[in-house]
């Protein structure tokens, strides 16, 4: 986060000269100069919160700001990753955003079968990105959905790769789950956009476990025979 960390250096570079400002009008006013260094380092600590808040969390909060001052930020959005176990294709619909409350970035995903039987649902516990090498390492914890109710850890990672208008569109990575067997799966990484998902189930609505059902099931009719995993 360059420009996140620019602007803190410029927050404390305004915050202390504003305290230097004041405390040199309380010494000149004849206040004592213990109650005006008091006074000047409260002050400069309400200016530089106010300036963290205003330009920097509030802006995190909206997702068309935090493009401007957050390069991470260009990793998030809908991702569908295509899985081959065992001879069979599965497929996990992803989403990597920005949680405000936390103040970090999540991935969660639902891994289903190409026939979209959901399977389990994951979300990151950690995150480690490196934007230099454009990747995401990440830990997670999934839970199974064929009734034991169990749980499973794991970590992963995602490469991204850029198109040539330089947006991070597709990728490769890799997870492992640390059951009962350590089991180790490849996938690749596409980015599912409103249009994507629109002409392939006429709406980019996909707030029901049917609705996502049947995006599998039709992103599985058009690219399963396509999209290989390298």
């Amino acid at each position: 986060m360059e420009k996140e960390g620019y602007f803190r250096i410029i927050s404390v570079a305004i915050g202390s000269g504003v305290a230097t400002k004041i405390e040199e009008y309380f010494t000149k006013i004849g206040i004592s100069p213990v109650i005006s260094l008091i006074i000047s380092i409260g002050i400069a600590v309400v200016v530089y919160e106010l300036l963290i808040y205003s330009f920097i969390e509030i802006p995190h909060r909206f997702y068309f700001l935090r493009r401007l001052i957050d390069p991470i930020s260009r990793f998030e959005g809908r991702w569908i990753q295509t899985i081959d176990k065992r001879g069979e294709r599965f497929y996990s619909y992803v989403d990597i955003y920005y949680n405000p409350q936390r103040k970090n970035y999540v991935i969660s995903g639902i891994a289903l079968d190409s026939k979209g039987k959901i399977h389990s649902t994951w979300g990151s516990t950690k995150l480690n990105i490196d934007l230099e090498a454009s990747k995401i390492l990440y830990f997670y914890t999934a839970e199974m959905c064929d009734g034991t109710g169990e749980t499973i850890d794991g970590y992963g990672e995602m490469n991204f790769h850029r198109d040539s208008k330089g947006r991070y569109t597709r990728g490769i990575g890799f997870f492992v789950d640390s059951g009962t067997q350590l089991v180790q799966c490849y996938y690749s990484l596409d980015r599912l956009t409103e249009e994507d998902i629109n002409n392939l189930i006429g709406s980019t609505n996909v707030s029901s476990n049917e609705d996502l059902k049947r995006l599998i099931r039709k992103y599985h009719e058009k690219y399963g025979d396509n999209r290989t995993i390298s």
